[in-house]
């Protein structure tokens, strides 16, 4: 996307406001808005209210889950409707066509979905959802981002505090019991506890990062603690991986800059990162039994490797179209035999490019991946443009998500992570060097 003078100037301030540099905390109104939303889509508050302030049936459109979660939504739409009314043509990202295409298909789906009560709403509310990330990427700067996500992963961790030490029948597994297990807190299960203080450890980082003083320092080092003392009670090895990973990407970074400086090229950079990020998956899946038993750690992933089996043979079915958004976990003729098989109800295929496939079909994958290539490519030329505290924090974010969505669906729930993954792909467009500029040109980008 061919970038204007306007956009090249907004561009340079945001870029320089987020160096390490005293700013004013910047608490206003839209940031609470983004940290109560974040927090809601956590799915901590409706989770506990369903199952132990109402004591229902879990369900998709439950009203404890669809009431909190419509209020984002439209919302959502409100403010996003109202950013792209302010911008000209040329200057709306592009990614906001395949989010738009990966909606309107999920829309769709409901004149084929395999649970047509359940689709309808709860693609009605992934609309909503996806314009809440949209509206993040597009008018929140860094800092303000940070800050969110900060609130939203403090806020829940924070409540779930109490529930583990004083009702750990509800604050740890089982739910039901003498408890005593993991924690999940205010959730349902330990895995998502863990993923949401394996962000919080990031949140700090950013927070000490990017709006940097002594105070904020100590605060950001305590939530962190915090978050890692909570993270490690969850007992969620893959959060634990994805947060070791982390810790690997903000080391990596700063080499990445030192390459710069050097005046290695950006290309050449890519492609050894590429091939070695390739290299590195195959041995690590080649070898996963063996790695896995020396670290102590189930070689299936908590049983993700058989799950995936099934979900595979599931997707053979309808491979072009999917059974519909949210169309399959809902559906107990399609889930009875596997969660027989697998001894639980595990409701997702714990990967979001096998779940957008069983929802959406290779249709809904296509747009995914355009979703997905935006936010990877946006974010690493933006890291190797604009060596400044916001781009690393976001370089960081961007491992996280994807190592949370080669363990989990959470392109499923309307989660938070998946308000994040859309908010990745247009952030780099609005405050960094953008997709639009090629490898050359990004190297001739001068520091802020």
């Amino acid at each position: 996307m061919a970038q204007t003078p306007a956009m090249t100037a907004r561009i340079d301030d945001r870029t320089t406001n987020s160096l390490p540099r005293r700013v004013p905390f910047p608490l206003s109104g839209r940031v609470l808005f983004a940290a109560v939303g974040l927090f809601v889509c956590t799915g901590g508050p409706s989770t506990f209210a369903t199952l132990h302030v109402f004591h229902l049936v879990p369900s998709a459109i439950i009203w404890t889950n669809l009431y909190p979660f419509l209020a984002v939504a439209l919302a959502g739409v409100v403010l996003c409707a109202s950013r792209l009314r302010q911008l000209p043509s040329r200057e709306i990202p592009w990614p906001v066509w395949p989010i738009g295409a990966f909606v309107a298909w999920a829309l769709l789906s409901a004149t084929w979905s395999s649970t047509p009560n359940t689709t309808p709403v709860a693609a009605i509310l992934g609309v909503g959802i996806a314009a809440f990330g949209c509206w993040i990427g597009l008018s929140l700067a860094v800092h303000e981002q940070v800050l969110s996500v900060l609130m939203a992963t403090a806020t829940a961790t924070i409540l779930s505090l109490p529930v583990i030490a004083f009702r750990p029948t509800y604050g740890r597994e089982p739910l039901v019991g003498s408890g005593g297990g993991e924690w999940m807190g205010i959730y349902g299960n330990r895995n998502s506890l863990a993923a949401v203080s394996a962000l919080g450890v990031i949140a700090a980082a950013g927070f000490v990062a990017v709006l940097p003083s002594l105070r904020r320092v100590v605060i950001g080092g305590a939530l962190a603690t915090l978050q890692v003392v909570v993270l490690w009670g969850t007992h969620g090895d893959t959060s634990r991986i994805s947060i070791v990973l982390c810790a690997i990407a903000a080391g990596g970074i700063p080499l990445l800059w030192v390459l710069r400086r050097l005046r290695v090229p950006g290309m050449a950079v890519s492609a050894v990162g590429i091939t070695a990020a390739g290299l590195g998956w195959v041995v690590l899946f080649d070898n996963m039994k063996s790695i896995a038993a020396k670290l102590g750690m189930d070689p299936t992933l908590s049983q993700r490797t058989i799950i995936w089996r099934y979900v595979r043979s599931f997707i053979r079915v309808h491979p072009f179209h999917g059974y519909g958004y949210w169309g399959f976990w809902d559906n107990a003729a399609l889930t009875y035999d596997t969660y027989h098989a697998i001894g639980k109800a595990y409701a997702s295929a714990h990967n979001s490019v096998l779940e957008v496939l069983l929802m959406l079909g290779v249709v809904g994958l296509i747009f995914y991946l355009a979703i997905g290539f935006a936010g990877i490519v946006g974010i690493l030329r933006w890291v190797w443009a604009r060596p400044a505290a916001g781009s690393w924090w976001w370089g960081i974010v961007l491992v996280y998500l994807i190592s949370q969505n080669m363990t989990e669906s959470f392109v499923l729930w309307h989660s938070y992570n998946w308000v994040l993954f859309i908010a990745a792909s247009i952030t780099p467009l609005v405050q960094g060097a953008g997709v639009g500029l090629s490898w050359s040109r990004v190297d001739q980008i001068q520091e802020s």
